[in-house]
């Protein structure tokens, strides 16, 4: 028996066709996150809470959440400590991916010698010198931003200094203090997320040229799953491609996804999307390929790790997979992004989405991402954008999180506009801007924020006082964290449903509600139940508004 239905493109976000699917067909030889997550429980209560600590050789060590038992780890860390530390080496993290994306970019750009709008009026001259940068111009940010950072001593350096910063902060021994510590973790988050992916978005809309490969191939279904490519490998493949005179669909995933190519699996889903056999080769490089991933497709797919790979080794992929037998095609979901440059050039639409905002009829804006949280009822995401469209909220969506919107088809501008209130129903009829617009990847997030903030600015408003909120339920990787963080410091409301490692820590809970508020006037909200999260998120909007 084939252990799951075979698949078309996503499965069906419902619990007859998924979760007990699953439970009914798992085993040890084709398991999912699902199963993983099962297997694990209950799972630590120290670590879900930022409790414990393993960066040295005294340790591990771990703290009470009650006044009864450890208050400290053998070198003094408390819960404030150990939850900072957490922070510092997650931003770092995602800071590197960031930046290792942007390399590969500029790399096989040959640099980053030419602007397309927007950013010609964000990014100086000489844009990659930001990287190192000690100082960083008003212009990445905006003045308004600018001015309430440099006022709450949060306004960062570049991405490289910072990362040295906030790594030595986290070294046993080197900080003692935790919201100190916090708050150089946070200066690194807003520079990965301002310089950073600002410099990605920059370098991706000047120079990406993909091609979209028609399935044209007789008889046969040869789908090619682009597992996180950059622009290199994504090149790489197309030359091997027509080397050989071979047409297939190429499906991206969807924390690269891009727009040019069919979205096919948010991170929950690729092993599903494994065991759907619905894909030939997988071709793959950037993280957001778990190692669960690549075992499931092991024995479905011809896998080609780009990183290595020669030509010659594409070539022999591509021979090899185009003779395997594939019994299901996946479905073309019809979906388009609609890039910072595309909404800044295409008909001055942010100034019409600007207008509808101070008439009324969007009440504000909602920056939707995620990874896909097997935590979390897959496919909650969707649902939430159905009820912020209802309520005039324009969405603008990037990561992982578009994948579900377009699975269920609220990518197809029609379709979202049937759902969505009468105010974006009369925007979308008189400008074709769309209730949700896919605007970015999971590395180049940053669009969106620079939407917002371009949009509000026409409104005479700085991010800390604009209806704009970030909602992220399904939040899983470092990068998202950055992401929320990134919005709290930035002035908006970041809300999350994924329980992070700093929750532990009273210290670093009120930094990131309370003291951030009366900072940069945005805050972190946590809350477990998505539906409730929503109604905060909101609320928060609507209360903007009346302000």
């Amino acid at each position: 028996m084939t252990p799951y239905k075979r698949m078309e493109y996503q499965v069906d976000f419902t619990k007859a066709s998924l979760l007990e699917e699953v439970h009914e067909y798992g085993s040890r030889a084709a398991e999912t996150s699902w199963h993983r997550l099962l297997r694990l429980q209950p799972q630590c209560g120290f670590g879900q809470l930022g409790l414990c600590c393993r960066n040295c050789a005294m340790g591990p060590c771990r703290v009470s959440f009650f006044a009864e038992g450890p208050q400290t780890g053998v070198c003094g860390a408390g819960p404030g400590i150990m939850a900072a530390r957490w922070l510092a080496r997650t931003t770092s993290t995602a800071a590197s991916i960031r930046i290792q994306r942007l390399y590969s970019a500029l790399d096989h750009a040959g640099g980053l010698n030419r602007l397309v709008e927007p950013f010609t009026a964000i990014l100086p001259s000489n844009p990659t010198s930001l990287l190192h940068a000690q100082s960083i111009p008003y212009t990445v940010f905006g003045s308004k931003l600018y001015s309430r950072l440099r006022k709450a001593d949060l306004l960062p350096k570049g991405p490289m200094p910072e990362i040295a910063a906030t790594l030595t902060a986290a070294a046993m021994g080197s900080e003692a203090d935790a919201e100190r510590l916090a708050l150089t973790a946070l200066r690194l988050a807003l520079s990965d997320s301002w310089v950073t992916s600002t410099l990605l978005s920059a370098a991706t809309e000047a120079f990406t040229r993909h091609r979209e490969a028609g399935y044209k191939t007789p008889g046969q279904a040869f789908t090619i799953l682009a597992a996180c490519l950059d622009e290199d490998a994504m090149d790489r493949l197309r030359r091997a491609l027509e080397s050989l005179g071979i047409q297939a669909e190429v499906l991206e995933l969807a924390c690269e996804w891009r727009g040019e190519n069919p979205v096919a699996a948010d991170l929950a889903m690729q092993e599903l999307l494994a065991y759907s056999g619905g894909v030939s080769l997988v071709a793959y490089k950037w993280p957001c390929v778990t190692p669960a991933t690549l075992k499931a497709f092991k024995g479905n797919a011809v896998l080609v790790d780009m990183k290595t790979a020669s030509m010659s080794d594409i070539v022999e992929a591509l021979q090899k997979a185009s003779r395997k037998t594939v019994e299901k095609q996946p479905r073309n979901i019809p979906a388009r992004r609609y890039s910072l440059t595309a909404l800044y050039t295409e008909t001055d639409n942010l100034k019409a989405i600007a207008d509808a905002v101070e008439e009324g009829a969007v009440e504000g804006i909602a920056l939707l991402g995620g990874c896909g949280n097997p935590k979390q009822t897959h496919g909650v995401s969707a649902e939430l954008a159905e009820k912020l469209i209802g309520n005039n909220i324009l969405v603008l969506s990037y990561g992982c999180t578009s994948a579900v919107l377009a699975a269920k088809g609220l990518l197809d501008p029609e379709k979202a506009s049937a759902k969505a209130g009468d105010g974006l129903k009369k925007i979308y009829k008189a400008e074709s801007i769309p209730p949700i617009i896919h605007i970015a990847t999971c590395n180049t997030w940053i669009q969106a924020m620079h939407a917002a903030r371009i949009v509000m600015e026409q409104l005479g408003l700085g991010l800390d006082e604009a209806p704009v909120a970030a909602i992220a339920p399904e939040a899983t990787g470092e990068r998202m964290l950055s992401t929320l963080l990134t919005g709290a410091a930035s002035g908006i409301l970041a809300a999350t449903s994924a329980l992070m490692p700093y929750q532990g820590s009273k210290t670093i809970r009120t930094l990131l509600t309370e003291k951030m508020a009366e900072k940069t006037g945005g805050k972190l909200l946590y809350n477990p139940d998505p539906s409730i999260l929503l109604d905060s998120t909101i609320q928060w909007i609507k209360e903007r508004r009346k302000t």
